[in-house]
């Protein structure tokens, strides 16, 4: 769902590589549990922050319809893993 996500919302990367497999372009690096590490070019490192959380709000919605769960979301947009909170 995320990759589509990111497919639908950086619709033109400026010449990037759209293709999830490819370094240039905005890709899922990693996902582990709760953890997801999203590898972005910076100029759409915002673009990138709203599709993963729109990914979110749409997985929730899949699951559980509109009954009222609440899933906190932190995301963190860093030029080093070092760098996280």
């Amino acid at each position: 769902m995320l990759l589509t996500e990111l497919a639908e919302h950086v619709p033109d990367a400026g010449g990037l590589a759209r293709d999830p497999g490819a370094a240039a372009g905005p890709h899922l690096a990693f996902f582990l549990h709760d953890e997801v590490i999203v590898h972005t070019p910076t100029p759409l490192a915002a673009e990138v922050a709203t599709a993963v959380r729109e990914a979110a709000a749409s997985a929730g919605r899949l699951l559980f319809g509109t009954f009222p769960v609440d899933f906190p979301l932190e995301v963190e947009v860093v030029t080093s893993y070092g760098a996280t909170g």
